[in-house]
């Protein structure tokens, strides 16, 4: 499981950031990302540059495709983690209408 989320960490950024920004401000100030004078906007693909940046650095170069999934995987995935004990504290509802 966690492999899989540091796969997809950018894209968790990307649909959360603005549900609770200051939680990812915080661990991107922690990672030496600065962030003063920008806007949530800028900040958010500020930190997923950042992300992206840690992974590859870390040899995380993987994608979903990398580990065998296809894209006629994704709708049954989707579905499977809609329901998933984690979405619990996920910081934004999820739905099936992607984002």
């Amino acid at each position: 499981m966690g492999h899989v989320m540091l796969v997809l960490l950018e894209h968790v950024v990307t649909y959360n950031y603005l549900a609770c920004p200051r939680r990812y401000d915080t661990h991107a100030e922690i990672m030496g990302v600065e962030l003063s004078r920008l806007n949530d906007t800028d900040r958010k693909m500020k930190i997923i540059a950042a992300v992206k940046t840690f992974k590859r650095k870390m040899g995380m170069t993987e994608t979903l495709g990398d580990l065998g999934i296809t894209r006629m995987d994704i709708p049954d995935l989707a579905k499977k983690a809609m329901h998933d004990p984690y979405m619990a504290t996920n910081a934004t509802t999820a739905n099936n209408q992607g984002y």
